[in-house]
């Protein structure tokens, strides 16, 4: 379910951006991001790009190679 809930936050951000930033969403998505199912890093981390890319200032994501590894791991073992 947090997999969907992570893809449902970057759709929102499109019909809604201030409520989305308002109810700390993007704070969730950030921390789904250490999440222990690569399903839901990969899915949050997808979420944020897109909301980074339909933003002016961005979201602030910078990340350091510890960070980027743990990503590509997480997906490397994601079936989907």
């Amino acid at each position: 379910m947090r997999k969907t809930a992570a893809l449902c936050v970057g759709k929102l951000y499109k019909f809604e951006p201030v409520l989305t930033e308002n109810e700390g969403f993007l704070d969730t998505l950030k921390a789904m991001l250490q999440d222990t199912n690569t399903a839901v890093v990969v899915n949050a981390l997808a979420a944020l790009v897109e909301i980074d890319n339909d933003r002016e200032d961005g979201v602030g994501l910078n990340f350091d190679f510890s960070t980027v590894m743990k990503f590509l791991t997480a997906l490397n073992e994601s079936s989907e």
